[in-house]
């Protein structure tokens, strides 16, 4: 019989790659950027049990960031993208709920058409946009659909304001929004709030859900409760599936 010993790790070796398997499962939904999330995991036995949290949720590709890792920091969606389509191991990517558009910047392209000649304004180009033959089929399908499923976004949850910038945000806060649905926002009495955004969204409105014969609306927690009011106040819906929380908070505040 031969017994080789191939290799090892002492102690400090094995707090470290615990170290690096606990940050990759805390990087999705946690503040901060990966590097942030890497040394806020300094607590071998805290580290222990958030990943046997984790693999107990059935989130087991955490436990390949064991091997060879490589953290990548300020990075555009186009790269992250990049990433996930030629990966060949597991990739742990922030969610977009927990990043910070504020501060992380962005960049407006310039539109061009088929003479290379920059666009000038978002609702011309919406126009032409809206006649390709693939999204049209798409809207035409929404647009003559029996059902449609949704849900109502809260502006207590504010994560349109990274998308918007913060004074987009206050206008509409100003203007009396309190929810929206596809990015339409409306106030408690289910009136449309118009906003520039509309001039660059391409997709169905509230039109759309009137015509529809059965809007069926899905929404939980009794932040939604507002836009909920809202949004049968202005008949957008018409069978409403809510807990408790927000069926109580709806007959509490918005008869």
């Amino acid at each position: 019989m031969k017994v080789e010993l191939l290799g090892s790790c002492n102690q400090e070796e094995l707090e470290r790659r615990i170290q690096t398997v606990a940050a990759a499962g805390k990087l999705s939904r946690f503040k901060g950027n990966v590097f942030e999330v890497l040394e806020s995991c300094n607590d071998y036995e805290k580290n222990l049990k958030l990943i046997k949290r984790i693999i107990g949720m059935g989130h087991k590709s955490i436990i390949e960031h064991d091997y060879l890792v490589f953290a990548v920091c300020d990075v555009t969606p186009i790269i992250e993208q990049t990433i996930i389509g030629n990966r060949l191991t597991s990739f742990t990517v922030k969610s977009r709920r927990e990043v910070d558009f504020r501060t992380v910047g962005y960049y407006v392209p310039e539109f061009r058409d088929e003479n290379l000649e920059i666009h000038p304004k978002n609702k011309e180009l919406k126009e032409i946009l809206v006649q390709d033959d693939t999204i049209k089929t798409a809207l035409q399908l929404a647009q003559n659909a029996d059902v449609i499923l949704t849900s109502v976004g809260s502006v207590e949850y504010k994560t349109w304001e990274n998308y918007l910038g913060e004074s987009t945000f206050h206008l509409l806060g100003n203007k009396g929004a309190i929810g929206h649905i596809g990015g339409h926002f409306y106030d408690i009495n289910g009136k449309e709030i118009n906003t520039s955004l509309n001039d660059r969204m391409i997709g169905i409105g509230y039109d759309d859900l009137e015509r529809c014969k059965n809007v069926v609306c899905v929404a939980y927690g009794e932040a939604k409760a507002a836009a909920v009011a809202g949004a049968l106040r202005g008949g957008f819906i018409n069978t409403l599936i809510i807990d408790s929380a927000c069926g109580e908070k709806l007959l509490e505040g918005y008869r």
